[in-house]
């Protein structure tokens, strides 16, 4: 049976969304006196490096007690799969994506979030900057949106967060970090200074190494130049592809500049997930671009394998 996507929000980084389904396999309320059976629907995840294919532990737990719905999770084999999917029709009811957007963001597929929420009532406005990115994918004109960003919101809303989600950072050697002494690193004149003084304390060290080149690139340090970290991004009122913002080209000069001073190695930008962690595990980088949640971390506890000092800390907020 050919189904069709209910439009939903998961939460993850800084990537676009569509998510979504029907076809629920039992019914039910939410599971207040855990008595009653919980729906299940199955979620898609169109990541093969997502760290589970499982809906175990406390989290999922909780969201099933207080939501009466359990997920029965499949994760991506490769980047092949989702669009053989579409193709055949065969779609599951959730699906967790930043690719085929421009495909999924059609009533064939997808229940609209704005049709849903008319529809149920409910009393919740996504952010009109969200709506915005996901209507520019909508080719059909129709005016709905069919997927939101997860983890975006406009400045002022991100000003008042009480946290954030998983956004690009800089994790550094802290070992080597006091061996020079803890200079300042609030600044990218900051850190490219930092770097300067690795290069020549530690030349046979790679000061910095931008990983996840398919995903986050030098995010952190695009973000930090004024540059937005989605694809889409309000600037001046308008709303612009992240490349026609007036700070690009500072950008792209300032990691050239870091390229040409030696501080990053020529090849980084074909760079795999694998030769990042082998890079850190061997104890030949001082500072990697990446993401705050648990990647940084679980780098660090790569570099200590080789070196008990070798921890990285996120000492560059985004």
């Amino acid at each position: 049976m050919n189904k069709r996507m209910v439009s939903l929000i998961l939460c993850c980084i800084g990537i676009c969304f569509p998510v979504m389904a029907g076809g629920a396999k039992s019914t039910g309320s939410p599971a207040s006196t855990g008595e009653t059976k919980p729906v299940e629907l199955d979620l898609f995840i169109n990541f093969p490096w997502f760290a589970t294919d499982s809906w175990i532990g406390i989290i999922p737990e909780e969201i099933t007690r207080k939501t009466g719905v359990k997920l029965n999770v499949t994760r991506a084999v490769d980047d092949r799969q989702l669009g053989l999917m579409i193709a055949s029709g065969n779609l599951p009811d959730l699906i967790f994506t930043d690719q085929e957007l421009n495909r999924l963001a059609d009533e064939k597929f997808a229940y609209s979030y704005n049709g849903l929420i008319k529809q149920y009532g409910l009393n919740w406005q996504p952010d009109k900057m969200v709506i915005t990115n996901s209507q520019l994918y909508n080719k059909s004109g129709d005016g709905n949106y069919y997927f939101l960003l997860t983890a975006f919101s406009s400045a002022e809303k991100w000003k008042n967060a009480k946290g954030v989600g998983n956004m690009p950072s800089i994790g550094v050697r802290q070992d080597i970090l006091d061996a020079l002494g803890n200079p300042p690193l609030n600044t990218l004149a900051d850190f490219e200074r930092v770097l300067g003084m690795v290069k020549a304390r530690y030349p046979n060290m790679i000061p910095y190494v931008a990983g996840w080149i398919n995903t986050h690139e030098n995010k952190a340090l695009r973000v930090w130049s004024g540059v937005s970290n989605e694809n889409f991004a309000e600037e001046d009122g308008k709303v612009i592809f992240y490349i026609n913002s007036k700070n690009y080209r500072q950008y792209l000069q300032y990691v050239n500049g870091l390229y040409r001073k030696g501080y990053m190695i020529a090849d980084n930008y074909s760079l795999t997930d694998t030769d990042v962690k082998a890079f850190f595990q061997n104890g030949q980088c001082f500072a990697l671009g990446h993401v705050t949640t648990g990647e940084i971390y679980t780098y660090g506890e790569m570099a200590k394998s080789t070196d008990p000092k070798g921890l990285l800390l996120n000492k560059i907020d985004n």
